[in-house]
């Protein structure tokens, strides 16, 4: 076991050399944490391998994965403010969204949709929107595959919306949360009479399901590798553990 986490570990190294090396921006703070991470991991791996003998030190390793696990958060969503309310949707589904490329090369662009409506739910014309949208930030440990468009805006419109809803079409490039700040306020010389309002809100776009079928076989083979050189080194001392006894009676 011991042996398989220890080639997880020098695989996870190489991984954070990769991603050091998609990092184009050397003064932003993923080149820096992605070397250590390499460093770290290789160390761990070297630690892994050394350790294959001395099972006590399993307990130590359970502690560590415990303590990894509970890094895990959930991120908030923004309360909404009475009266005119922003509402956005996409079509399709925001569920059904995935970044272009790859297994769903080919794919049109979604359409992002905003409207302005009141306390009853009726779309409020003569609008003045400001929509911006920004990619996901860097992240340290899996890249995106594009990391020089990570923490970009990548979509700037303005313009006025005369029945109060305005559909703008997109095509993510990656996976992530992406940002999305709406600003809406009365179209100048419409007449219309509503207080200006602003809405932040997170769009998270889920990988190709493809990826994760990939990234599944290719696991599997590693984990199906680890496996059968922890079997065949298993042997390998077992079989000098045996051998011992014996030339040291001779």
């Amino acid at each position: 076991m011991l042996y398989v986490l220890g080639l997880i570990s020098a695989f996870a190294s190489f991984w954070f050399i990769v991603a050091a090396l998609q990092t184009f921006e050397p003064a932003g703070p993923a080149r820096p944490f992605n070397v250590a991470a390499a460093i770290v991991t290789a160390l761990l791996a070297a630690f892994f391998f050394w350790a294959g003998r001395r099972w006590k030190l399993l307990l130590m390793l359970v502690a560590g994965v415990g303590l990894a696990a509970a890094l895990a958060t959930a991120p908030g969503q923004p309360a909404q403010a009475a009266g005119e309310q922003i509402v956005v949707s996409t079509d399709p589904p925001l569920s059904q969204i995935h970044p272009h490329g790859g297994p769903s090369a080919g794919a049109s662009p979604s359409k992002l949709i905003v409207e302005l409506k009141d306390a009853s739910g009726r779309t409020i014309p003569n609008v003045q929107f400001d929509v911006q949208l920004a990619t996901p930030p860097t992240n340290w440990f899996i890249s995106t595959d594009v990391p020089r468009i990570e923490g970009k805006t990548v979509l700037q419109w303005s313009g006025v919306a005369p029945g109060g809803r305005q559909e703008l079409e997109y095509l993510f490039p990656i996976r992530g949360d992406y940002r999305l700040t709406v600003k809406a306020s009365p179209a100048p010389g419409a007449g219309a009479a509503f207080t200006p309002t602003s809405r932040d809100l997170t769009l998270h776009i889920s990988e190709k399901p493809m990826s994760f079928v990939y990234l599944g076989l290719f696991v599997g083979a590693l984990v199906l590798f680890g496996m059968l050189s922890g079997l065949i080194l298993g042997r390998a001392h077992l079989a000098a553990g045996m051998q011992s006894p014996a030339g040291a009676a001779s």
